[in-house]
């Protein structure tokens, strides 16, 4: 009988806090927050224009995309969001069409903890 193993495929959302702190000593507290809620409005948007591009195969569209959503999350602090996004950029870049799929699938989900955690963290009201 074979022997099958469950692999967990949840991560957890890395903060690059002194990102945050630093845009909100130059922003203000107020300000910070607006740009932090702002981007990721922008970046959930980005994802779900992603997901339908890919869908239909509009590569140019999805490497674009992918760039946006790499650029505004290192931006503010989500740097493993950002690498997720750059490593589906590589495989639409080499055409790596086999690793799109699984690679698609892990930026998703670190989308989905990483804002989450950055949304946590502005609803913090000792923060």
């Amino acid at each position: 009988m074979a022997i099958i193993t469950k692999l967990e495929r949840a991560e957890p959302a890395r903060l690059d806090v002194r990102a945050v702190e630093l845009m909100e000593s130059i922003l203000g507290q107020a300000r910070c927050r607006e740009v932090m809620e702002e981007t990721c409005f922008d970046l959930v948007d980005c994802l779900a224009a992603i997901e339908a591009s890919l869908h239909v195969k509009d590569h140019a569209k999805s490497r674009r995309l992918a760039t946006e959503i790499a650029s505004l999350s290192a931006q503010i602090g989500l740097d493993d969001f950002s690498l997720s996004a750059r490593n589906l950029m590589d495989c639409i870049d080499t055409g790596n069409w086999t690793a799109l799929a699984p690679v698609t699938a892990r930026m998703m989900r670190l989308g989905e903890a990483s804002l989450m955690s950055l949304l946590d963290l502005s609803d913090d009201p000792y923060a």
